[in-house]
């Protein structure tokens, strides 16, 4: 977390009263040695069951000292003034053995955001997606009508984001989803926003979305420039594949919204950047939102 934020503002004052103080998340997992002596422990990765692992440390041992943790794989932990990396922590290889949020101890903004897959298949230069969740893994249809139904048992608004790097990755995990939703009396019931990948929306996709609830979906549009298009996500999507999409989803009444990389490590040309996402993009009545 940068050194400004109010977490490690936060951090500081719970250290100094003598608070143990545990911090995880993706920042921590990217760059495990910017921990600070304010922070006595990092989970580095997916933090379910190393966190677990720590507590149960703690109430049998109350002493979380370097030979304790060398033995839990996951963290990164002071010693002798001097940062400690303990074993890799393997990924959680079946995620429905993962409890449900307790969303009773959540605040009602954080009550309606899920995730439903960890990981992406793709490997856009910028992210650090792939290194931080590994292969795409997906929870199983029935969860998520288990997940779904809890958000709605707390909360009155009927609107979901869904956080999923890319919710709509496969037309068949799409409908296996609708299925179960329609089996559990779902449908309906609530909307969502979500994630989804330029050139990965058919006709079928944007339609099933829509059936499904969908009102808004955000795309990493990145560029308006072809060659820095595919520099940032690879070869096999193009300016051609951002009309499409537009164009599909507003048809079908979905809300567009799109993000930009502004200032990529190429040169290039301002003109068609400007020329795509100020002319054609916002002509289409999509939000824009930039990212630097």
């Amino acid at each position: 977390m940068p050194l400004e934020s109010p977490k490690w503002a936060l951090s500081c004052e719970a250290w100094a009263s003598g608070s143990l103080v545990v911090v995880g998340g993706v920042h921590i997992s990217a760059v495990p040695n910017s921990m600070t002596e304010s922070m006595d422990i990092g989970v580095v990765g997916e933090g379910e069951v190393t966190f677990g692992d720590v507590v149960e440390l703690y109430l049998e041992t109350r002493d979380l000292d370097a030979r304790h943790l060398s033995r839990v794989p996951g963290v990164v932990y002071w010693d002798s003034g001097q940062l400690q990396y303990s074993e890799t922590r393997k990924r959680v290889p079946d995620l429905d053995s993962l409890a449900h949020p307790d969303r009773s101890m959540m605040n009602s903004a954080t009550k309606l955001n899920a995730l439903l897959s960890r990981g992406c298949p793709f490997r856009c230069v910028f992210c650090f997606s792939t290194q931080r969740w590994g292969k795409i893994r997906y929870f199983s249809p029935g969860y998520v009508c288990e997940e779904i139904e809890r958000i709605l048992r707390v909360t009155d608004r009927g609107m979901v984001k869904f956080w999923d790097d890319l919710f709509a990755t496969s037309f068949s995990r799409l409908q296996a989803i609708h299925t179960a939703l329609e089996a559990s009396k779902l449908l309906g019931q609530f909307q969502f926003t979500c994630n989804a990948r330029s050139n990965l929306l058919t006709e079928d996709t944007v339609r099933l979305l829509k059936e499904m609830g969908c009102v808004s979906v955000g795309m990493g549009l990145e560029s308006g420039n072809e060659e820095i298009l595919q520099y940032l996500k690879g070869k096999n999507i193009s300016i051609s594949d951002h009309e499409s999409a537009i164009g599909l989803l507003k048809r079908h009444g979905i809300e567009v919204a799109g993000s930009f990389i502004i200032g990529s490590p190429m040169p290039h040309n301002l003109r068609p950047i400007l020329g795509f996402q100020g002319a054609y993009f916002l002509r289409s009545g999509a939000n824009l939102a930039s990212q630097t």
